[in-house]
């Protein structure tokens, strides 16, 4: 088991990852299609994605929790 202190880290790199790897995937068949450079140009793209996806998902994941925490449930 982990702590929940790596747990909050961890969880926003991952889902910048993988949200990120998608992203990549699709806006580079839009930009580009399907040809010979894909893989590659989509690669870079989530290499360069990446950098920003994964600070960015540390930083911002705990203010969405806080957020969500103050929304009334039922």
């Amino acid at each position: 088991m982990i702590s929940k202190k790596f747990a909050e880290i961890l969880e926003p790199m991952i889902m910048s990852s993988i949200m990120c790897f998608f992203m990549s995937l699709i806006m580079t068949w839009v930009h580009l299609g399907f040809g010979d450079h894909y893989l590659a140009a989509s690669l870079k793209a989530f290499l360069h994605g990446i950098l920003v996806a994964i600070p960015v998902g540390i930083l911002i994941g705990p203010v969405v929790h806080r957020l969500l925490a103050k929304i009334p449930r039922k």
